[in-house]
This record gives structure tokens, sequence and C-alpha cells, in this order.
């Protein structure tokens, strides 16, 4: 009997450490699904220590192009001021987009990829969110895709074999979001 308490004491001062040494590993993408979190959450949920990021706001870099920003800005042009961008950089881009540090939407961009990765990055969104529909012409594709907290929408060219890739995740209740921001 002493040996299962020790055990399961083991086991639980083994787990309480993982989750204060590692808790990077707790949290993995494609799911973005919790919005209005703080800047700093996500600077500690998503990048270890040590790792570089890079903060800008629109005005700093007024060449920078993102639809739920312009959405955002559309509504309110005051909050333009308001907007900080963390970009994460690995195989991809991940740009984190606040509004008074509060988490409104996030992008990943992929760039010169394949068909077999796009149809991975679709379907690996597909098991998160239900597909709502698909938009093609001649030299885009668009799908969109949610469920109860997130919208998805990803746009990708089709002009070759290689293509890039944008996802915009964002919340379902951003209207009712900016509205108590102003």
């Amino acid at each position: 009997m002493k040996t299962i308490r020790m055990n399961y004491k083991l086991i639980l001062i083994l787990t309480l450490l993982f989750l204060v040494f590692f808790p990077n590993l707790l949290f993995t993408d494609p799911g973005f699904n919790v919005w209005e979190i703080s800047k700093d959450r996500i600077i500690r949920q998503y990048f270890q220590k040590g790792k570089k990021y890079i903060e800008f706001s629109p005005d700093a870099r007024p060449k920078y192009k993102n639809k739920i920003m312009n959405y955002i800005i559309a509504i309110d042009g005051t909050l333009k001021k308001k907007i900080k961008i963390i970009r994460k950089k690995a195989d991809h881009e991940t740009d984190f987009l606040f509004v008074n540090n509060k988490l409104y939407s996030v992008r990943e961009s992929y760039f010169s990829i394949k068909q077999s990765r796009l149809n991975t990055i679709i379907k690996d969104i597909s098991s998160e969110y239900s597909k709502s529909s698909v938009q093609k012409d001649n030299q885009l594709s668009i799908y969109s895709f949610s469920n109860d907290k997130t919208k998805v929408i990803l746009i990708h060219n089709h002009n070759s074999e290689i293509m890039d890739c944008k996802i915009y995740f964002y919340a379902s209740k951003l209207f009712r979001m900016l509205i108590s921001e102003s």
C-alpha cells in the first residue's frame, strides 16, 4: 500500500514539474479558440524563453496587409493606434493581432508550399473546425471554417504547383468585441 501511495505522489510531482517547466508543450496549433487573452500570456504560451519575435504597429509598417486588421480599422479607425502585431517566424509566419493588448486575430502565412502541404493544412484545420464553404475562381481559392468560438478563412492562389497560403483565425464574436472597445 505504501508503494502505491509513493508512486502516486511521484507521478503527481513529476506531472506538476512538467507543467511548470514545459507549459508551451500543452498548446498546439491549428486551434485558436480563446480570444481577448493578453499579449503577455501569448508570449509566454507560444514563445520559448530566448526565442525572438518581432512586435510592430500598423503605423510602423504601412505596407503590412492583414484582412482582419483592415476590417477592424474600417469599423473604428481610432483602434488603429491600439493595434499591435507580434510575429513568430518558423517554417511559416504567425502574426498575433492585439487590440488594447488583447488577442483578436491570428494570421498564418505559408510561402512557396506544394499542393500536398496545402492539403495537410486543410485537413488539420478541418479536424478542428467545420468547413462551411469553398469559393474558387481562376487564380484564388477561399475556404471558410468555423466552430462556436472561432471563424477561419484560408486563402491560397493556385497559379502553379508552388503556392502561397494565408489563414486568418478570428473570434466569432469579433464585431461584439470591437463594439465593447469603442
